[in-house]
């Protein structure tokens, strides 16, 4: 940062300068932001797209319980835990194959994160 005198204040004092191309401090160049109701740039923030996986693997979650309220793997019967984690929802077939298959609860089998790795690899190599 760049220190100079600020055209804003006309104290004379040596201040830093926030804004270079106009010689402001910190505090007379918000001002001049407020003034011009300019709004200082934010981050990008990416939003995902909504597909409607998350309210259908809740609902399969309810679904899949036990008797205990309990969710286990289905192919080593491994408890899952108490928050549904998107790795723990499996689709037998790809859902890039066709839209149908993303959002079809038959598709779907409640896993454990190994087993999740195992069987998508493993499909993978095939």
């Amino acid at each position: 940062m760049k220190k100079g005198i600020c055209r804003g204040c006309n104290d004379g004092e040596e201040k830093i300068l926030v804004n270079a191309h106009f010689k402001l401090c910190d505090k007379c160049n918000r001002d001049r932001l407020k003034e011009k109701q300019i709004v200082p740039k934010k981050k990008y923030h990416y939003v995902r797209k909504a597909t409607g996986e998350k309210e259908l693997f809740l609902e399969i979650w309810e679904e899949r319980a036990d008797a205990d309220g309990n969710h286990r793997c289905k192919y080593c019967d491994r408890l899952l835990g108490e928050e549904p984690l998107a790795n723990y929802f499996s689709h037998r077939r790809a859902k890039s194959l066709g839209k149908k298959l993303r959002l079809n609860k038959d598709n779907i089998d409640l896993v454990c994160l190994d087993c999740h790795d195992e069987h998508e690899f493993q499909k993978k190599k095939e």
